[in-house]
C-alpha cells in the first residue's frame, strides 16, 4: 500500500515521494515524474544519506550525467 505523496519539484526535476508499506517495513518511494523511474530506500539506506555532504552528488547530477 503506498500513501502520503508529496510532489517536490524546482526547474531542473519534479519527483513524487511516498510512503509505502507494502513490503516487511515502511520505506520511500521516490519516482522520477519526467522517467517514470524510482527506487525504495528503507529507514538504513535513508539514514546512510545523512552521512554525505552535497558534494558525493555532483557526480550523479552534473550536467554530464544527464545527457
Amino acid at each position: 500500500m503506498t500513501m502520503d505523496r508529496s510532489i517536490l519539484q524546482s526547474e531542473f526535476a519534479m519527483v513524487e515521494v511516498s510512503r509505502d508499506d507494502s513490503a516487511n517495513g515502511a520505506r520511500l518511494l521516490i519516482r522520477d515524474m519526467a522517467t517514470g523511474n524510482h527506487i525504495y530506500l528503507d529507514p538504513l539506506e535513508l539514514e546512510a544519506l545523512t552521512r554525505v555532504d552535497h558534494s558525493f552528488f555532483v557526480p550523479l547530477v552534473g550536467p554530464a550525467s544527464r545527457e
